[in-house]
C-alpha cells in the first residue's frame, strides 16, 4: 500500500552520478620502494586501481617494473545508488638515476 507521502508511478529510480578525484603522481627512479596511491569517489564508495605499462597494482599499492612510463587508473563501478563513474588516469615516468 502506498501511504500518504509516498509515489509510486512503477518507474525505476535514477542514480546519481558520482565522480573521483584522483590527483597527479609523480615521477619515480627505477629502484625506488612500492608506494600506495589513494583517489576518493564523492559516493563514498571505494576506488579500485589498475595498472598498465612498467608497473603493477595489488590494492593502493604500486610496484615499479621497468623503465618507462606507468599508468594508474582509479574506477568505481557503482552500485544501486550511484552510477559507474569515469574513470580517471594518471600516468607517471619511471627513470635512471642521473
Amino acid at each position: 500500500l502506498n501511504g500518504p507521502g509516498f509515489y509510486n508511478d512503477g518507474s525505476a529510480c535514477t542514480r546519481a552520478d558520482q565522480a573521483i578525484t584522483f590527483g597527479p603522481l609523480p615521477d619515480k627512479p627505477i629502484d625506488d620502494p612500492d608506494f600506495n596511491v589513494s583517489a576518493t569517489a564523492d559516493s563514498g564508495l571505494p576506488v579500485s586501481f589498475t595498472a598498465s605499462g612498467q608497473c603493477t597494482v595489488s590494492g593502493t599499492t604500486v610496484h615499479i617494473t621497468g623503465l618507462g612510463s606507468c599508468t594508474i587508473t582509479a574506477s568505481q563501478d557503482g552500485d544501486a545508488v550511484f552510477k559507474p563513474a569515469v574513470p580517471v588516469s594518471q600516468t607517471f615516468e619511471i627513470t635512471q638515476h642521473p
